[in-house]
Order: C-alpha cells, then sequence, then structure tokens
C-alpha cells in the first residue's frame, strides 16, 4: 500500500501543477497497487503482474458501482494511452483541471472504499 500511497500523493501534486495526463496515470496506478494489496491481503498470494484493473477488481474480489467500474475503465484506457501512444483505444484528449479532480476524488473514494471492505 506504501507504493499506492505514493501514486496518490503524486497525483494530487501532479493535478495542482497542471500535469493532468501524468495525474490521471499515477490515479490508475493508486487503483492498481490498491487491488493487488487487497489480493495479496485475502489471498496470501502475491498478485499477476497485469495492469487491468477489472481483472485485478475480480481477483480481488470486489463488487463494484457502475461509477466504480466506469472510473477503472476511464483510467485504464488512459494508461495505456499514456504508455503506449500508438495504441489509439480511444481518441486522445487531454483532460480538463475540472475533470482530472473529479479524477482525483473519485480515485481516493474508491480506494477508501476498497480498503474499508478488508480484514
Amino acid at each position: 500500500m506504501s507504493y499506492a500511497e505514493r501514486d496518490l500523493a503524486s497525483a494530487r501534486v501532479l493535478v495542482e501543477a497542471g500535469e493532468l495526463a501524468n495525474a490521471l496515470f499515477h490515479c490508475q496506478q493508486a487503483i492498481e497497487k490498491t487491488l493487488k494489496a487487497v489480493i495479496l491481503e485475502r489471498t496470501g498470494e502475491e498478485p499477476p503482474r497485469i495492469h487491468n484493473l477489472m481483472r485485478l477488481a475480480q481477483l480481488a474480489p470486489a463488487e463494484l458501482s457502475e461509477d466504480q467500474m466506469m472510473l477503472m475503465r476511464e483510467l485504464g484506457v488512459s494508461y495505456i494511452e499514456s504508455r503506449y501512444p500508438d495504441a489509439s483505444l480511444a481518441e486522445q484528449s487531454q483532460p480538463t483541471a475540472e475533470s482530472a479532480r473529479s479524477y482525483l476524488a473519485r480515485t481516493e473514494e474508491l480506494i477508501q472504499w476498497l480498503l474499508s471492505r478488508t480484514s
């Protein structure tokens, strides 16, 4: 979880600095690392080395709301676009400051929700 917390802190700083696409990358990473921590805690086994948030949520397991699933899907696309610019999964667009703040807030809520369901 310390890695997830660092990514979340980075996302906060990047939103304030106007580095919005990079902030979304760190939001995705914070959720990914939280899910992997939940998998490790619940199963005692190392989580798979994958980046697919939906698949990790299935392995956690986490019963997500439609809004939570949508957040993970959107951040997943943003993650792929940020790391593989040729992927063209969706039309690349820069997030606005407002949308980046919304993604950050929703990421923080999801992480807290996931952690509240462990142990």
